[in-house]
């Protein structure tokens, strides 16, 4: 089964045991390849999984206030075959979701009322996979299609500072950076974000650390080391000690506002514009 084709070469999912290959030269797929969009997670028009439009395909549902319409649109992507993504935090989820993105299988949908997409932790690790943001009615319109259709300009919704809905989303935005990140770990709020944080941070292509990194291990051909922290967070007393390190070292230290606005504005931003 062709779960995503390139060109020269295929993302393809063997049906008996279900292994799936990714980068398979074109030479070498045995089935036919359909043309077909980058956007479809299989080479037919419907998912691959039985006769279900959205079999093979999983999503990150969030921000949508409407509790009706929300259990509505999650019973309605399970009911044609897909998987919905609860949790995201986590090295599991982080390797499912990765997994997933890469075979061109996960979508991102949220509601753009009030000016955009809510900044919720399942938006972020959508735009740190390199996911475009799509509205609902996109679903609605695959449904009444009776396909998977290339999202169009009017299903993509537009980032909280990005140019505009057409603005690319681009994946690893991060990369280069290692994100040292003190959340008030002793209290459940701190070490669920801190477990949420990990999983953006990591997803975005920054190395995820909680501890600074040795003296030794600074210099221009290191990665850039950011020291990120929760906001209004209650700090442990081991936590206040590394803040403390970290400003005796000059290391730039931010509230998770700087980790936020890049990805939604889609590059690394300067920390020092977003001080702790």
């Amino acid at each position: 089964e062709v779960v995503a084709d390139h060109g020269d070469t295929c993302d393809v999912r063997i049906v008996q045991g279900g292994e799936l290959c990714t980068g398979v030269p074109r030479r070498f797929v045995r089935v036919g390849v359909p043309s077909t969009s980058s956007a479809s997670p299989s080479g037919s028009a419907h998912g691959g999984r039985g006769d279900k439009l959205f079999g093979g395909a999983a999503f990150l549902v969030t921000g949508l206030d409407d509790d009706g319409e929300k259990a509505a649109l999650l019973s309605l992507l399970k009911e044609q075959g897909g998987t919905v993504f609860d949790d995201v935090g986590g090295d599991t989820a982080l390797r499912r979701l990765t997994e997933r993105a890469a075979a061109g299988r996960l979508v991102l949908l949220s509601d753009a009322k009030g000016g955009g997409p809510k900044t919720t932790n399942k938006l972020l690790v959508g735009l740190a996979l390199g996911l475009q943001p799509l509205a609902p009615r996109w679903v609605h319109d695959c449904l009444r299609k009776g396909e998977w259709l290339s999202p169009a300009p009017s299903h993509r919704l537009a980032l909280r500072g990005a140019p505009s809905a057409a603005a690319r989303v681009h994946s690893r935005v991060l990369s280069g950076h290692v994100v040292v990140a003190l959340g008030g770990c002793a209290t459940a709020t701190g070490a669920e974000w801190l477990r949420n944080c990990a999983t953006v941070v990591q997803a975005a292509g920054a190395e995820f650390r909680r501890e600074l990194p040795t003296a030794r291990a600074e210099g221009p051909s290191q990665p850039l080391c950011i020291v990120l922290v929760k906001r209004r967070a209650k700090l442990s007393a081991a936590e206040d000690g590394l803040l403390h390190r970290a400003r005796q070292r000059g290391m730039p230290i931010s509230s998770q506002d700087w980790l936020e606005q890049c990805l939604l504005r889609q590059r690394a931003l300067p920390a020092q514009s977003y001080p702790f």
